[in-house]
């Protein structure tokens, strides 16, 4: 073969490793435009994915804040609530005692207002009454109920019927020990929730 044979050849392979170079140039041009194009689909469904993630957790919270305000229109409302102190005199009679000492249990009484929002049916009302030393009053410190998910020792509890109308509710604590003068409180929970309060002495 003579020199213009090899550099014959020598061309053609250049020609074929050029068109080849040509060739995956393209190849990686369209390529890179495909990933651009897979990027920017990418990039907006990514963007698409944060709107509706936003969307939703509006929407979450406007329905929490509305239930918030359900829950808390629900809640029943007592008024004049009241803590008195009472003695028994031989036939069992009660009359009420204003000397703190010759107190043989509390009445705890309250109105429950109108809500037609509340749920009607059966209620019960846990009243903790809390001493001169703030602490409660109770028979047996294993009478507890729940407040946010904490337990709490009560005095007495209630049960009632709520019709959504007006109610007056009363419940007797008997106590078995002689009180001292200072300052008694009632706090009365209905739903886990507080419902109304009481001072007295």
């Amino acid at each position: 073969i003579t020199r213009s044979g090899n550099r014959s050849v020598v061309e053609k392979e250049m020609e074929t490793l050029k068109a080849e170079i040509i060739d995956w140039q393209a190849k990686y041009e369209k390529l890179k435009a495909d990933m651009a194009i897979l990027k920017t689909e990418k990039d907006k469904i990514a963007t698409d994915l944060s709107a509706r993630n936003q969307e939703n957790n509006d929407l979450e919270n406007t329905n929490k804040g509305l239930q918030d305000k359900v829950d808390l229109a629900s809640q029943l409302k007592f008024y004049e609530t009241m803590l008195t102190g009472y003695k028994l005199d031989k036939k069992g009679k009660k009359t009420f005692e204003e000397k703190v000492k010759k107190v043989m249990g509390f009445e705890v009484s309250f109105k429950v207002q109108e809500n037609l929002i509340a749920e009607a049916g059966d209620k019960i009302a846990y009243i903790v009454i809390n001493g001169h030393d703030k602490k409660v009053l109770t028979e047996n410190s294993t009478n507890v109920f729940q407040v946010g998910g904490v337990d709490k020792v009560y005095s007495i509890q209630k049960s009632f019927y709520y019709s959504n109308k007006q109610a007056l509710v009363s419940a007797d604590y008997k106590t078995a020990v002689a009180l001292k003068t200072g300052e008694y409180t009632a706090e009365i929970y209905v739903d886990g929730k507080l419902s109304g309060t009481a001072v007295s002495y």
